[in-house]
């Protein structure tokens, strides 16, 4: 079975078992009451149950049916949040989510360049981590005057780059 990353506990808030997540998904109703999400640790996904969550500044703060206390949570953090992939919203047909661009291989002019090692959220979007062979990686603004996005391919094409690489 498949897991995508959806977020990341960073801390604690307050007593009742409630915890602060930075989140990367696509989705608000993954968050909804009443859906799982799991926690890896070490080897193993434990699910957890979303009793209510609610946006805070930056941040969600979750709180699971499963955990009712401070103490019930003060292991979780730093531990990311996964869906199990069967649980990712239908797609149309020229989207894709995030999590598929990782490995595929970066061009220009024809030329490949590298292949997306990850990706680095920031104020503005995204950015991507291109690996080069035998060069240090460089970080490229996904933005859509910069990338266009070949999954047919398994690449990426750039454009508009100059100055960037």
């Amino acid at each position: 079975m498949t897991y995508i990353k959806v977020g990341t506990i960073v801390n604690t808030h307050a007593l009742k078992g409630v915890l602060r997540v930075k989140t990367f998904s696509d989705s608000e109703e993954r968050f909804l009451p009443g859906n799982s999400l799991y926690v890896k640790r070490e080897e193993d996904y434990f699910p957890l149950t979303i009793e209510r969550a609610a946006p805070h500044k930056t941040l969600l703060h979750i709180k699971f049916k499963e955990h009712t206390s401070i103490e019930d949570n003060e292991h979780l953090k730093n531990h990311d949040l996964f869906v199990k992939e069967i649980q990712l919203t239908p797609l149309k047909e020229d989207e894709f989510y995030l999590h598929d661009l990782y490995g595929l291989d970066v061009y220009l002019d024809d030329k490949k360049i590298g292949t997306i090692n990850t990706l680095i959220e920031n104020a503005t979007g995204h950015l991507i981590d291109i690996k080069r062979p035998n060069k240090k990686n460089v970080l490229i603004p996904f933005l859509k005057r910069f990338t266009e996005v070949d999954l047919s391919n398994n690449r990426v094409l750039l454009k508009n780059t100059e100055g960037l690489l």
